[in-house]
């Protein structure tokens, strides 16, 4: 990718993330940037293209950051922890719409960031809990494939957006208790001692 795309990609990311998908054209985006519509698409082919690649470099900067959580941890409990603020961030930061919009305007973008979560976040998870169960900070008797699974899916409630469970509450406060649910749920003695010291 070149760097002046990756550039372009980035900004427009900010706009959708900030203002959400549908509400914006391709006019609004080029002005929003400060260039022109044609300089725009000499970069994408339409605003569908234009969607799906920034997944594409949103997906691409997450794998980035969860490998550079996991070299610099010092541990699994350090681990997952470092993943939920840079989870919490991205959500604070999210235009209530925008899964919405992405499911029913831009489903190939959808499917896209649907299989990052199934697979890659699913593995990476399933690795967190090894590691945890190894190092001694994780109960013994997990089952690492199915609470994975359970896990994948609590964060699958946050981008699906209709379920019930998000009801009365901000995409924000849903993920900051899953999170201590699914932590609190996993640690050994160990681990709750660690997880005292983050409260």
């Amino acid at each position: 990718m070149g760097e002046k795309l990756q550039e372009l990609l980035m900004k427009a990311s900010d706009l959708f993330m900030t203002c959400g998908v549908k509400s914006l054209t391709m006019n609004d985006i080029s002005s929003r940037m400060g260039i022109s519509k044609k300089t725009l698409y000499n970069y994408v082919s339409d605003k569908n293209d234009l969607v799906l690649k920034c997944i594409e470099l949103h997906i691409h900067e997450n794998i980035c950051e969860m490998e550079c959580v996991i070299k610099d941890s010092e541990n699994a409990v350090e681990e997952l922890y470092a993943f939920s603020r840079f989870a919490g961030d991205q959500i604070n930061a999210i235009h209530p719409s925008i899964f919405f919009d992405l499911q029913k305007y831009h489903p190939e973008a959808w499917n896209l960031l649907n299989t990052f979560e199934e697979k890659t976040i699913l593995e990476a998870t399933k690795k967190n809990l090894a590691r945890g169960i190894k190092e001694g900070l994780f109960r013994d008797n997990l089952k690492v494939d199915l609470i994975a699974q359970i896990y994948v899916g609590m964060v699958q409630n946050i981008f699906h957006g209709s379920s019930k469970l998000l009801a009365g509450t901000t995409l924000s406060d849903y993920y900051k208790n899953m999170f201590e649910y699914h932590i609190r749920g996993i640690a050994s003695d160990e681990g709750i001692k660690l997880i005292n010291q983050h409260k």
